[in-house]
């Protein structure tokens, strides 16, 4: 199951390697549907790092589950989470809590420009086995 749009959300690639995800309004994230993400990006991207912009437009939730596994995504360099309110942005903090690859952004170019980063490995300048300090960028 390739992503695209999903009964829950919307996922689509917008960069090579870059899926931006939009979760529809209300929607309670739970394991199940993370595992259904999850598989799509595996068979996408198979054993290539990737990036997730998060694009928090509409309010929803996650289960403790669905943040676990979110987590554990295997060849995850980076979640990029593009927030619009103060609201949204302590929402998003908790992914930080989670994961070490996640950081809360309220500017689209340098949640992008961050995502970049993440995808190449520290060797050739990026940041992909670096752990990432947990801050918001505005």
């Amino acid at each position: 199951m390739l992503l695209d749009i999903l009964p829950f959300g919307q996922f689509r690639e917008i960069e090579t390697n870059i899926i931006e995800a939009t979760i529809f309004e209300g929607v309670e994230m739970d394991r199940h549907r993370i595992d259904l993400v999850c598989a799509g990006l595996s068979e996408k991207y198979g054993q290539e790092r990737y990036g997730i912009l998060s694009n928090r437009v509409n309010r929803y939730s996650h289960t403790h589950e669905s943040m676990q596994a979110l987590a554990e995504f295997a060849n995850l360099g980076g979640l990029a989470i593009l927030v619009y309110s103060s609201i949204s942005t302590v929402a998003a903090g908790i992914h930080e809590l989670y994961q070490d690859n996640a950081k809360v952004f309220y500017s689209r170019t340098a949640a992008l420009e961050w995502l970049r980063q993440s995808l190449i490995p520290v060797e050739f300048g990026g940041t992909a086995e670096l752990r990432r300090e947990k801050t918001v960028v505005f």
